[in-house]
C-alpha cells in the first residue's frame, strides 16, 4: 500500500524543477586548443581562426589547430603595434613608431600599398580600427584628438575632429566600428559609442579594464580574472570567471574564446548547458 504526502510531492516536484532550471542554465568552460608563443608577443585572430602573433617586426601566422603556414619580419616596420585582418586575403598592418600602415596579404610577403601618416596630416597616430567600408580604417590621431577614416588607397574619407572636447575622454585604449556605431574605449573613463558623425549615442563606465574585444551584440571586458559581457542592444551585463588565472589579453571568434596568459593562447569554448 502506497501513501503519498502531499507536502513531500509538492517538495520534491519544485526541487527537481529548480534542478533542472539549474542544469539549464549552469555554463562550464571547455578547453579547446593551446599555442606556443613568446612571452612579449601579442596577438589577433581574423574571422576564418587563423592567429596572427606578431612581436617587434615580425608576423607569424597559424591556423585553426596551431600549425606555423608563415612568419615574415620587415625592417621598415620597427616595432609592430597592431595587426588588423581585413578578410581571409588581407590584413592591415601599424607601427606607431614608424607612424607607417601597409596592406598585407594572407602569405605576409607582398606589403603594399604603404601609408605614411604625416602625409595625411596626423601628427601623431596612435591606433587604428578596420572600417565596415571596404578598403576603408580609422585612425586616432592623438595630438589632435581627431579621428580620420582613410582609405588604403591614399584619400581621406572622413574626419571627426576635436574628440575629447565632444565626449570628454582622455586617451583611447580600444577602437573598433560595428553597424555604422563607433566604439571608443578610455580605460580611464569607460567605454563610448558614437556615430560616425561623432555625436555620443551611450556611454558605459567600465574603468580599467585589461582587455576589450567587440564581437556579434557584445561587449566583453577583461577584469582580472572575470569576465564581464554587456549586450550592446539590451543593456544587460552578465559576469564569468576566466577559465584560467592571469590572463592579460582576450580575443573572440564564434563561440571560442582565446586567452594569453605569459607564453601560451588558451583557446577555450563557453560552454552553455
Amino acid at each position: 500500500m502506497i501513501i503519498f504526502n502531499k507536502r513531500l510531492c509538492t517538495f520534491l516536484f519544485i526541487s527537481m524543477q529548480s534542478l533542472c532550471i539549474s542544469a539549464q542554465n549552469s555554463t562550464y568552460w571547455k578547453e579547446v586548443y593551446q599555442y606556443d608563443i613568446d612571452s612579449s608577443s601579442n596577438f589577433k585572430v581574423d574571422g576564418i581562426g587563423n592567429i596572427f602573433v606578431y612581436e617587434n617586426n615580425v608576423i607569424s601566422k597559424y591556423d585553426s589547430i596551431g600549425v606555423l603556414k608563415f612568419s615574415e619580419s620587415s625592417k621598415r616596420f620597427g616595432k609592430i603595434q597592431s595587426v588588423l585582418p581585413v578578410n581571409a586575403m588581407k590584413l592591415i598592418v601599424f607601427s606607431e613608431e614608424q607612424q607607417l600602415i601597409c596592406s598585407v596579404d594572407n602569405t605576409l610577403t607582398n606589403y603594399s600599398n604603404c601609408l605614411e601618416l604625416d602625409n595625411f596630416g596626423i601628427e601623431y597616430g596612435t591606433f587604428t580600427s578596420v572600417s565596415n567600408r571596404p578598403n576603408n580604417f580609422w585612425v586616432y590621431d592623438q595630438l589632435n584628438s581627431m579621428l580620420l577614416l582613410l582609405n588604403i588607397n591614399g584619400k581621406t574619407e572622413q574626419k571627426i575632429s576635436n574628440l575629447k572636447h565632444t565626449i570628454g575622454f582622455n586617451n583611447v585604449d580600444y577602437l573598433f566600428e560595428r553597424n555604422n556605431v563607433l566604439y571608443l574605449y578610455d580605460a580611464s573613463k569607460g567605454m563610448f559609442s558614437f556615430d560616425l558623425y561623432g555625436t555620443l549615442i551611450y556611454f558605459d563606465a567600465q574603468l580599467d579594464m585589461e582587455s576589450v574585444v567587440i564581437s556579434d551584440d557584445n561587449i566583453f571586458y577583461l577584469n582580472k580574472d572575470l569576465l564581464i559581457v554587456y549586450n550592446i542592444k539590451s543593456r544587460i551585463k552578465k559576469e564569468f570567471n576566466s577559465p584560467i588565472e592571469g590572463v592579460t589579453k582576450i580575443d573572440k571568434l564564434g563561440n571560442h574564446f582565446y586567452f594569453k596568459k605569459g607564453n601560451k593562447i588558451f583557446k577555450y569554448q563557453l560552454v552553455l548547458d
